[in-house]
């Protein structure tokens, strides 16, 4: 949870600096929308730094989806959205508690075993 407040912190700060600069500038220097465009290919990177394969499962996933999904929301607090970012903060919660014990109704506990031989 440190490393998620810490993202999401981190990319409202970035945003509200690239809005105030442009604010200072006039908009003459720049577009205060190119801060936010790194943060999301940034935090692309570092989410596939969470994302491991380990004896034919992947694993991580879930993660690398929440570290680029703090980051959106830190970007809406920044831009001026605070609600917005709470909503969504909320709705975020929700799907990681409630998902698994749906998904264990369902899981069917099948297995498959693939073997791909070739030549050489």
């Amino acid at each position: 949870i440190k490393t998620m407040i810490l993202i999401c912190l981190g990319s409202t700060l970035f945003t509200s600096i690239s809005l105030l600069m442009d604010a200072m500038n006039g908009g003459a220097k720049g577009d205060a929308l190119r801060i936010p465009a790194q943060i999301v290919s940034g935090i692309g990177f570092l989410g596939a730094g969470a994302i491991f394969q380990s004896k034919g499962n992947i694993i991580g996933l879930t993660t690398a989806a929440l570290i680029w999904f703090t980051a959106a929301i830190g970007v809406s607090i920044g831009i001026g959205y605070p609600i917005t970012a709470l909503g969504f903060t909320i709705f975020a919660f929700f799907m990681l508690r409630i998902i698994d014990p749906i998904y264990r109704v369902f899981d069917l506990n099948l297995y498959f075993h693939l073997e791909v031989l070739g030549r050489g």
